[in-house]
């Protein structure tokens, strides 16, 4: 079952963010997870949307399309198909059920639709055809869907065996597939995903980040740690250590932009004033004029003395 950290901000696509989103989906023990998921939350690169924003408009996509009715009436003819001993009319009808939420997106907001669905295929599968291995398929299913789903009072003893048999030796789950993520993903405008998971290994739970890349449709890249459970000061140490790994993943598909170059504006030269006109009486011609007068006066005199004193007077 996919789970995610409750009270946590997260961004939909109506917020229309300015930075890329990464869609983040989770399965597995939350407390795990939770150091990984506060370091992609707290990135200022790219914003997470969690699978729980994008429920209402999963809702909307599934309700145009009318699934949860049809699922809902195929289930019942399988039902009935059962009751009456027709196992093939029973087996069609609960498959087709079965592939029609699993193109839907019921899965992620009501697990327990398709949960029901198994179930009913898995008791066919043991009680009526003798195949415990289709079974115990189905029973598992349940088990991933539905962590805590429990019979009904009218399943024969054989199934509640064989149902409690299956979790007990439950395998681990498997990651969404990719269609899945494509589809969410892209209800979510998100160019990747960031896929949490969390498995158990004894005493140590193995906790992995896988990247898809929503334009391929395919998980690339993969980091995991090994996460002592007993130990959680070491666990906390190593799902942050997990966390700031995968935070570097995403940033280097997210790289910063680069700064646009600064123009330089270049000075506009001033326009030179013209220097106002020279006054009449410093220009040259005034001057040469005055030049010529003071000078008359200046040598006339000069001369007329220098004649004068050229006289000699005999008595």
């Amino acid at each position: 079952m996919l789970l995610s950290l409750p009270g946590l901000a997260f961004a939909t696509p109506a917020s229309r963010p300015t930075r890329p989103s990464v869609l983040l989906i989770t399965q597995g023990d939350a407390s795990l997870l939770q150091g990984v998921e506060e370091k992609l939350l707290s990135s200022r690169r790219y914003r997470i949307v969690l699978l729980q924003g994008l429920v209402p408009l999963m809702q909307q996509a599934d309700s145009r399309a009318g699934v949860r009715t049809k699922a809902a009436e195929l289930t019942e003819e399988g039902r009935k198909a059962m009751v009456a001993l027709d196992q093939a009319l029973a087996q069609a009808r609960l498959t087709e059920a079965l592939k029609l939420l699993r193109a839907s997106f019921v899965r992620y907001y009501d697990p327990r639709v398709l949960a029901q669905v198994h179930l009913l295929l898995g008791a066919l599968f043991l009680e009526h055809q003798a195949r415990p291995d289709l079974a115990r398929q189905q029973f598992n299913e349940v088990h991933h869907m539905d962590a805590g789903f429990t019979l009904d009072a009218h399943y024969s003893p054989r199934v509640r065996t064989a149902f409690d048999e299956s979790r007990r030796s439950l395998p681990p789950e498997l990651a969404p597939p990719p269609e899945d993520v494509k589809r969410l993903a892209t209800l979510a405008g998100a160019s990747v995903a960031m896929v949490l998971t969390v498995q158990g290994a004894g005493e140590q739970s193995l906790v992995q980040g896988s990247l898809f890349l929503v334009d391929k449709g395919v998980y690339t890249r993969v980091e995991s740690r090994l996460v002592p459970v007993a130990d959680p000061k070491r666990a906390k140490a190593q799902t942050a250590a997990l966390g700031l790994q995968l935070d570097g993943m995403l940033e280097a598909h997210f790289p910063a932009p680069k700064p646009s170059p600064v123009k330089i504006k270049k000075k506009k030269k001033k326009k030179k004033v013209p220097p106002p006109p020279t006054p009449w009486y410093l220009r040259w011609y005034t001057l040469a004029a005055a030049g010529v007068v003071v000078t008359a006066a200046i040598v006339l005199p000069l001369t007329l003395r220098t004649k004068t004193s050229d006289v000699v007077f005999e008595w």
